[in-house]
């Protein structure tokens, strides 16, 4: 009975090791355009603690390749104490910088979709992409719809 407990032990942990050896990181990962590549799509990976946030990360990462405003405030605080006691003094000076960068943009974009995702130490990774060719056939569309509207108005303007 006591091998039998533990050649079962043995083989639960064997089994625990393997499965923990299958769930490597994924290449994508870090190098999306192994898998979406860059010829064909564009494609960012997204970070978060849920993977709707991973998705509001990715979705950033690939709208700031068409535009990003980036705004730093930086702030210097510096400190001086001088201290007296028994006619001795003694003098203090701290300086510290810190600094806020803030990336924004206000990009929509056209036929974004989502991949793969991977967990990893409680954080969501999501791999967010766009074929090029296809989105830039829908975004022709939509441009050839829009003049047809300015035409049509500029026209009715002239009646």
């Amino acid at each position: 009975m006591k091998r039998f407990v533990i050649t079962l032990m043995m083989i639960m942990l064997l089994a625990c090791v393997a499965n923990a050896k299958s769930k490597k990181r994924p290449d994508w990962v870090d190098n999306p355009q192994n898998l979406y590549p860059d010829n064909i799509y564009m494609a960012a990976v997204g970070e978060g603690s849920s993977r709707k946030k991973a998705k509001t990360d990715a979705y950033s990462a690939l709208a700031q390749r068409f535009e990003a405003k980036v705004s730093v405030n930086k702030q210097t605080i510096e400190r001086y104490e001088e201290l007296t006691k028994n006619n001795e003094t003694k003098t203090t000076a701290q300086t510290t910088d810190l600094s806020d960068i803030t990336i924004q943009t206000d990009q929509n974009i056209t036929n974004i979709q989502f991949g793969e995702f991977y967990v990893e130490e409680g954080r969501t990774y999501v791999i967010a992409f766009l074929e090029r060719l296809k989105t830039a056939e829908i975004l022709i569309e939509k441009i050839n719809i829009n003049a047809k509207k300015v035409t049509y108005y500029l026209n009715e303007t002239r009646s």
